[in-house]
């Protein structure tokens, strides 16, 4: 199989994991941790970042049809993780499983969709690069 294939299959296997509900228990527990009131729009920051890899994600097989324009403005955005696009939530990157479970394996999940999909766009922009 060829790389651009086993990236397809991959986030069809992603995209088939991320079928529960929005982390807001791990959410509120992330807040509750907050002493600045800095995570105040953290569920909104989240459920926009979320739902930007998601769509992505989600195109599946269609990313092979996708114009180099396209290609490249998708790349620009998946370049940026949650805490380059909204530093102010630096702390939760040490946020642990046990921490808050369900916001721990939504931003895992989310990590390695946006880490797919960064290597699949650089494989097809090669290979057309190539041809």
């Amino acid at each position: 199989m060829s790389e651009v294939e086993d990236l397809l299959l991959e986030l069809e296997r992603l995209d088939r994991r991320d079928r529960g509900p929005f982390p807001y228990e791990g959410c509120r527990r992330a807040k509750a941790q907050d002493r600045e009131g800095v995570f105040e729009n953290l569920i909104p920051d989240l459920d926009l970042y979320f739902s930007d890899i998601a769509g992505y994600r989600s195109s599946g097989k269609r990313i092979l049809r996708w114009s180099e324009e396209k290609l490249d403005e998708a790349r620009q955005r998946l370049a940026r993780t949650f805490f380059d696009r909204h530093p102010i939530y630096v702390s939760l990157q040490s946020l642990r499983r046990e921490d808050a479970p369900d916001l721990f394996e939504r931003m895992h999940e989310t990590e390695r969709a946006r880490v797919v999909l960064l290597r699949l766009i650089e494989a097809l922009q090669s290979t057309k690069a190539h041809r």
